[in-house]
């Protein structure tokens, strides 16, 4: 729907959450290792809808701005919950980049 090629990327997401649920702990300070692979994570799927999202413009979303600051804020994250709380935020920021919610228009 909002991607060209929706299945690939979605088997990806799932595959990415799946591997790292499991090393993942919501009370166990990040690792290094564990932050390289959140930021790995991320950089792939922000790729995979730089390339395959059906509108270049991302409605105005200044799409380069907001990886950016994804990255930021996994390279700040507490653990992996939290980073994967940021990498979910900026997925949802792409699939409803500008749509209004309740009459809002507000980007991420």
């Amino acid at each position: 729907m909002f991607l060209k090629n929706s299945t690939s990327f979605a088997t990806k997401i799932v595959v990415c959450m799946v591997l790292f649920a499991g090393i993942a702990s919501s009370q166990q300070p990040m690792s290094n290792m564990e932050r390289g692979w959140a930021t790995d994570m991320w950089q792939t799927v922000a790729s995979d809808i730089r390339k395959n999202y059906y509108d270049p413009t991302f409605h105005g979303v200044n799409w380069e701005a907001k990886t950016q600051e994804t990255k930021l804020e996994i390279s700040k994250a507490a653990t992996m919950d939290m980073a994967f709380s940021y990498i979910a935020v900026g997925i949802f920021c792409a699939l409803f980049a500008g749509v209004s919610f309740h009459g809002s228009r507000k980007n991420c």
